[in-house]
């Protein structure tokens, strides 16, 4: 797993903080909004954003009034998404930790909707993460 974590701290070594949120109709993530209002989200909703990365996702629920807890195992996303949160101006609605501390966060935890975008096609073991995320 450290090689892993690695991996996606050196991919975030370029990630930029966000400044403003992106529309539904950006190009990246277009289908995932799509998607996730497809799911006719309402407000208040307890969202657990598993893979959150730096926190693209995360503000785009937060924003429809969502509480969000996002979780990435690069530490590096996570300071990138904590600074975009406060930039955007969504700091009280969401809230970022790394999978080391993220995991016990979350355990005793329910959520009303947990996503987990570009992440389980990554995973060997993808069946014990669903199970894990689904207690």
């Amino acid at each position: 797993m450290a090689k892993l974590v690695d991996f996606y701290n050196r991919f975030h070594k370029v990630t930029v903080v966000q400044k403003k949120l992106v529309t539904k109709r950006n190009f990246t993530y277009r289908h995932v909004f799509s998607a996730l209002e497809g799911a006719h989200l309402r407000n208040n909703l307890k969202v657990l954003d598993y893979g959150c990365g730096s926190g693209t996702v995360s503000f785009y629920l937060a924003n429809l009034g969502n509480n969000v807890t996002g979780v990435d195992i690069s530490s590096d996303a996570v300071k990138i998404a904590k600074e975009s949160a406060k930039q955007i101006g969504l700091g009280n609605l969401v809230k970022f930790y790394t999978v080391d501390s993220g995991n016990d966060k979350i355990k005793n935890h329910s959520f009303d909707l947990i996503i987990c975008i570009e992440v389980i096609e990554h995973v060997k073991k993808d069946k014990n993460l669903i199970k894990f995320l689904s207690k």
